[in-house]
């Protein structure tokens, strides 16, 4: 496993694919991660080279924004109220 930082700024890893296929998990349930996003300050730049890279843009999310990143989009409920930004700190715990 190797953690390069692409063209854009963001931190992307790259592995030899084994025995993990991907999520298992129904894409449309909630509280789980339905897909990857990237956040830079050219999506449709970072879009192409990623396609370029043989990723399948329809399952990945590209969005502007000011810091760099691969996140995931996390599926809620409709009732959900969500302070934003939302912050994970590193020891799993939610932000409060």
């Amino acid at each position: 496993m190797s953690t390069i930082i692409d063209p854009f700024g963001a931190a992307v890893s790259l592995w030899e694919q084994r025995g993990f296929a991907g999520w298992t998990h129904d894409l449309g349930a909630p509280r789980t991660p339905s897909a990857p996003r990237h956040s830079g300050p050219d999506p449709t730049a970072a879009r192409e080279f990623y396609v370029a890279l043989g990723l399948n843009d329809v399952e990945a999310g590209f969005i502007h924004g000011n810091e760099p990143a691969w996140n995931a989009q996390i599926n809620v409920l409709p009732s959900t109220r969500l302070r934003f930004p939302v912050w994970w700190p590193a020891d799993g715990s939610p932000a409060g």
